[in-house]
């Protein structure tokens, strides 16, 4: 019997070329394109194809990072929300965001944009849902590494609008200062706030990190902040991770277990989780503990400690006029009494603090950076308004 000789490179899958030739045609005779990603950089070689053809065509980037899916610190990374600039857009691109994109619900954007919206993912429909309903232009199945890569070599190829692509370059630089200078006001304006405020935890967390450390995101409540202020590394791909929501297809309780699997593989690195002290309770943290201690896996958590589970509350925007606003009742949404969660690392030979004091915040987290470094597992409880 004929045995067949093994696949030794993975097979992935692409679109045919006349599609991607219509999707190359789409961004270079557009005036205005904007490109959204979620989770492109779980393959960290689709990093440097999206940076490439942003820099040719000077087109921004936003995202919500499950992953480093493109660098901070380039001009055209534009935060979080595409929202603001929909009005204007012509071409909205959507890369590995199919299973959330950045519009909800899925057909409010038609009343937002006449731009044209296509979608690039491995199930751009999402056929494991039962109902789904996102409008499109253009669906495009396949694997986003690939058709960037092939994408480029036809954009290259290409007459290009120079003058066109100059403005949008200038445009975007403009914005992209603008955003973080908003940011960095809004973290100066609640820096003396007590209790903390969870804006100035995020700007200050981003002041003492590097590029050396490896952020593992499980908070539901502050997800938003996060993404938008703990930036600084998130210039190279490995450096962030999400442990919930659409990236980890999955309820809560992954965070701990996620960065000690980041550790593992990446034990250069210093690996940071953040918790909400909601989901912080749903994570087997005593095994979590134990696990680094044993296996010398020293990480990191920070929790978020606003003293309830606050996305719970977050229903009441569907129900403005319901129950729990009307009478101030919120069933499942408080934490108290608030349990001393810096002792259970102690048991395991970890370092670990509570901060109330917004002036003492930095010293606390550049304290806990450098215990862990020295191979401790550590954490830090924050108390937070809100």
């Amino acid at each position: 019997m004929h045995v067949p000789e093994p696949l030794h490179e993975e097979s992935v899958v692409t679109a045919d070329p006349a599609t991607i030739e219509k999707l190359k045609e789409l961004l270079i005779g557009t005036d205005n394109p904007i490109i959204y990603t979620r989770y492109l950089g779980r393959n960290p070689n689709a990093v440097q194809e999206l940076v490439e053809l942003a820099d040719v065509l000077k087109v921004p980037v936003f995202e919500m990072p499950g992953y480093m899916n493109f660098p901070t610190n380039n001009p055209l990374h534009m935060g979080t929300s595409i929202l603001p600039y929909v009005g204007e857009s012509d071409l909205i691109l959507v890369i590995d965001s199919s299973s959330w994109p950045p519009w909800y619900p899925p057909n409010s954007i038609r009343g937002k944009t006449d731009a044209k919206i296509v979608f690039i993912d491995p199930d751009p429909v999402q056929n494991k849902y039962p109902v789904y309903g996102y409008p499109a232009d253009l669906s495009i199945t396949g694997d986003s590494y690939t058709i960037l890569a092939q994408l480029n070599k036809l954009v290259q190829n290409s007459k290009l609008n120079d003058l066109n692509i100059t403005d949008r370059a200038e445009r975007w630089a403009s914005e992209h200062k603008k955003i973080r200078e908003e940011q960095h006001r809004k973290a100066q304006a609640v820096k003396d706030n007590s209790p903390i405020d969870p804006v100035w935890l995020c700007h200050c967390l981003n002041e003492v990190i590097d590029k050396e450390t490896a952020i593992v995101n499980e908070t539901i409540t502050h997800g938003r902040l996060i993404h938008s202020y703990i930036e600084s590394n998130r210039t190279e791909p490995g450096t962030r991770y999400d442990a919930t929501g659409p990236v980890a297809h999955t309820g809560l309780g992954q965070g701990m277990g996620v960065a000690l699997g980041v550790k593992l593989a990446r034990p250069e690195k210093n690996v940071i989780a953040l918790e909400g002290d909601g989901t912080f309770k749903y994570n087997p943290v005593l095994a979590a503990f134990g696990a680094a201690q044993e296996y010398g896996l020293p990480f990191m958590t920070i929790i978020f400690n606003n003293s309830c589970y606050a996305a719970m509350k977050g229903h009441q925007r569907y129900y403005p006029k319901g129950h729990s606003v009307t009478q101030n009742q919120y069933y499942g949404v408080g934490c108290g009494p608030t349990p001393e969660y810096a002792k259970l690392v102690e048991a395991y030979n970890g370092y670990s603090e509570i901060v109330e004091d917004p002036s003492k915040l930095v010293k606390s987290l550049k304290r806990a950076i450098k215990e862990t470094r020295t191979g401790k597992v550590t954490l830090l409880d924050v108390r937070l308004s809100r």
